[in-house]
């Protein structure tokens, strides 16, 4: 009867680790530190304090197939995500307010399909994957999506910075 639980508990473990495995996906991440664009206002004792800085992320994944992105971790935090399709690559990014800079290309020109990843508040009802949130303490990024029936993972060890900017 040992015997029997013992395998019973070894197929069960197997299985549950089985059920991700490592994606073919490739996935671009970039950060932002961003201020406020309104001055701080004075605080109690009449000085003025900054709220601090906050980030915006720019995530992209390229893919030769569609994909269901159901979970996402960014610097070891889970968040759940939208996606936008992108029709037209390369993906560039410019700073609307120092006319005359150079563009950053964050996507370069594929024929592959490329989604940008929108990180938005995780829904509790989800349990988090536990291979996903072991992967989010040591990669930056951490992309859990669906092709076909099945269920993969994929990571980038870090994220890219740009330039400074006002909260969008």
């Amino acid at each position: 009867m040992k015997a029997l639980f013992f395998f019973f508990t070894i197929l069960t473990v197997g299985l549950s680790c089985s059920a991700q495995s490592k994606g073919t996906i490739k996935l671009y991440g970039y950060s932002q530190v961003v201020s406020g664009g309104k001055a701080p206002e004075p605080n109690d004792k009449g000085l003025r304090v900054s709220r601090g800085t906050a980030k915006n992320y720019f995530l992209y994944a390229e893919s030769p197939g569609r994909i269901y992105p159901s979970e996402l971790w960014v610097d070891g935090t889970r968040y759940g995500v939208t996606i936008k399709t992108i029709n037209e690559t390369p993906v560039e990014y410019g700073d609307e307010a120092n006319i005359g800079s150079p563009k950053k290309v964050l996507v370069p020109k594929t024929s592959q399909n490329v989604v940008q990843l929108i990180p938005i508040a995780a829904t509790e009802s989800k349990a988090p994957s536990a291979k996903a949130k072991s992967l989010a303490r040591s990669a930056a990024l951490v992309v859990v999506y669906k092709k076909g029936s099945k269920f993969y993972y994929q990571t980038l060890s870090r994220l890219s910075s740009l330039a400074p900017g006002n909260r969008l």
